[in-house]
């Protein structure tokens, strides 16, 4: 199992964020044939991700998306403290920089995390799922295992 360890300059403040590496899903790229489909979807995006045990399923900031030219396959209803809203949805592939785990065709919701918490994106219980994360809060640090 392949660790990834990492400090915050707040933890607390800030919670546990990540650095991973987004694509277009491998169903998607699969399926591409001529070289105008291919450079369009050849495609990566690194951000930060928080790591949030109270979200079902991951997300991915609005900006994700648009820069990646994702399609979306529809919508979700979502509950957030905020109220409950309708989300597009898209598939993609995700890779953790820290420790090379990649997991392809996830299903994610969007949203709008970077202006108003500075995220790209959550990593949801659908991911956390197959992973062992310890938060050591009184050291700034956290480790993510799969």
């Amino acid at each position: 199992m392949p660790f990834q360890f990492s400090t915050s300059r707040d933890l607390q403040k800030w919670g546990p964020i990540i650095t991973v590496k987004v694509t277009p899903s491998a169903a998607l790229l699969s399926t591409l044939t001529s070289p105008a489909e291919i450079a369009r979807y050849d495609k990566s995006f690194i951000g930060n991700f928080l790591i949030d045990t109270g979200a079902s399923c991951s997300m991915i900031d609005e900006g994700v998306a648009k820069i990646l030219g994702l399609v979306n396959h529809g919508k979700d209803r979502v509950l957030t403290p905020s109220g409950e809203r309708e989300c597009l949805t898209y598939d993609i592939n995700l890779v953790f920089i820290g420790n090379g785990r990649t997991f392809t065709n996830i299903r994610v919701i969007e949203s709008d995390f970077k202006e108003k918490q500075g995220i790209d994106g959550l990593i949801g219980r659908d991911i956390l799922k197959d992973a062992l994360v310890i938060y050591q809060g009184s050291a700034n640090q956290f480790t993510l295992g799969f």
